[in-house]
């Protein structure tokens, strides 16, 4: 589930007046995590869900992966919000309680009360206000330091992410499911070993191809071709080509589809500037500043987690080793 910090607030005007299945008001009150004394609960988890899939029909493995992802979205949320407060760009309770206003004004103009609209959407008044002092604060967080200033900084020093640089690729695959932990060990151990001999010059990167790889590109060298950041082979596999300089080749990666060995063979410099790649960069740089903020304030909170998003979304909770 790709959940952008900046864009998930719970608005009100977003979520969908429909008569949804009820959690229940133990489920509503049943607490998923606390952060400092601030309880998560389940609630607000599920709600995350269901946006997330819609209608659509999903397993129960996938349901525990999107609730899992939900409530440390919600667990990094909390944190950066209290990292902007104690420094002073929090939003006021008299500044939630104008957006409040705000809200119950436009649900007015629906024929809607709030105390209906809570109860229709299961949402609790107090999440309600949480979304609302995330939203103010995290506005007012990018307006200090999402500036433009920041944004060429951060196309600089990540600018092939940015400028429609290409590279010529080629790579060596050993097949391995990401999820069979041995198997991606194995080939990983393999892939480390075949890099020694081509680094030292023992073993060319073509003969290493066609030798190991179980990609049909091992007839060709591994030649692979032009690729672009984000386009088209996995974002892994992406990453960390562009990491590479010509003639380099990468250590051990995975993919979906198993482990490689990459070699950058030509860089086809882009001609991008930071305001031609406004918008991704901007997304780029939120991402960042999202992430920063929350692994300051981590090692400074507290974060316990509960056994109910497991009995809620779960068949069994996994066994500790």
């Amino acid at each position: 589930m790709k959940r952008l910090p900046f864009s998930c607030t719970l608005c009100v005007l977003c979520l969908p007046l429909i008569s949804q299945r009820s959690a229940g008001a133990d489920e509503r009150e049943q607490v998923a995590a606390v952060v400092d004394g601030q309880n998560i609960y389940l609630g607000e988890i599920r709600r995350d869900v269901r946006r997330a899939v819609a209608d659509q029909k999903i397993s129960k493995p996938r349901a525990i992966e999107l609730a899992q992802a939900a409530l440390q979205q919600a667990i990094k949320r909390r944190l950066v919000l209290q990292y902007i407060a104690k420094r002073g760009q929090g939003a006021t309770p008299a500044e939630i309680d104008q957006e409040l206003d705000l809200v119950k004004r436009k649900l007015d103009e629906q024929e809607i009360t709030l105390e209906d609209y809570l109860q229709r959407t299961e949402l609790p008044l107090a999440e309600l206000r949480f979304s609302l002092a995330w939203k103010i604060g995290w506005e007012r967080w990018l307006q200090r330091y999402a500036t433009d200033a920041n944004l060429e900084m951060y196309f600089n020093r990540h600018r092939r992410d940015f400028d429609g640089t290409q590279l010529e690729v080629a790579h060596i695959l050993w097949k391995a499911k990401p999820t069979d932990q041995a198997a991606i060990a194995k080939a990983t151990q393999q892939a480390t070993l075949v890099r020694q001999q081509i680094v030292a010059g023992d073993l060319s990167f073509a003969a290493a191809a066609s030798e190991y790889s179980a990609a049909p590109t091992k007839d060709r060298g591994g030649n692979v071709g032009t690729i672009s950041r984000h386009q088209p082979m996995p974002e892994s596999f992406n990453k960390a080509a562009f990491a590479l300089q010509e003639g380099e080749v990468s250590p051990p990666i995975t993919s979906p589809f198993g482990v490689h060995l990459i070699r950058c063979s030509r860089v086809h410099p882009g001609q991008r500037t930071w305001r031609d790649a406004a918008a991704p960069l901007r997304q780029a740089v939120e991402q960042y500043l999202f992430d920063w903020t929350e692994q300051q304030q981590r090692p400074r909170s507290q974060v316990q987690m509960t056994d109910h998003l497991w009995e809620a979304f779960s068949w069994e909770q996994p066994r500790s080793e």
